[in-house]
């Protein structure tokens, strides 16, 4: 068992440059721990999770300028602050079945500055994550979901980053919730566009014309 473990680390640092640069972190400390006290039983797992993760990095695809897409989360971000509003900004995307949330990561975040796109959950530790677009709309998707999902989810992005009007309206008509707040929408010329008076305003939208 220690020589096909042993076997295992000496092949995690042979593709180790392979890794995304926080998982090489990762993986450096658990080859440290190998040499110097040995893995615990949650660390063990990791060495050959790695190692797939290295030889199979998950599929990237455009799926569009996400300019508007950030320009409207910085506005409410902007705004949010004026006013007080600790909440992070978001807009809901309905993906066939699949509704998700995508917000800007933050400068703490393992990649700040992307959108992350996750399920939408009110509570941030039961939210999935499906995946990060980065500002050039490079959408780099978790292999933790297969590839219909996948592509069901970047569809859905492509028509967000193509038309977000489109997308906002086609979120409420059917879900009946505004695509930033996600409270329901009981005036017919929020059910006409997707949001309400006060999220038009927050974003930088038109409203009740």
């Amino acid at each position: 068992m220690q020589q096909d473990m042993s076997a295992a680390i000496d092949e995690l640092a042979s593709v180790l440059a392979m890794l995304p640069v926080n998982s090489q972190t990762f993986a450096t400390s658990l080859i440290d721990s190998f040499k110097t006290r040995g893995l615990s039983d949650k660390q063990a797992p990791w060495i050959s999770k790695l190692i797939d993760r290295a030889k199979n990095p998950p599929m990237t695809t455009q799926v569009g300028s996400m300019s508007r897409i950030v320009l409207m989360l910085a506005t409410a971000q902007e705004q949010f602050q004026k006013n007080g509003i600790k909440k992070q900004p978001a807009i809901m995307v309905k993906a066939n079945e699949i509704e998700l949330r995508l917000s800007i990561a933050g400068a703490k975040a393992k990649a700040p500055n992307t959108i992350n796109v996750c399920s939408t959950e009110k509570r941030f530790d039961d939210r999935k994550f499906f995946g990060r677009i980065k500002l050039d709309g490079t959408y780099e998707p978790s292999s933790r979901f297969d590839n219909t999902t996948q592509t069901t989810i970047i569809s859905a992005l492509s028509a967000m980053a193509s038309n977000p009007e489109t997308t906002a309206k086609a979120f409420a008509t059917a879900t009946k919730r505004c695509c930033f707040c996600d409270l329901l929408l009981t005036d017919n010329r929020s059910k006409k566009v997707g949001y309400g008076p006060v999220c038009a305003k927050n974003y930088g939208l038109t409203w009740g014309k």
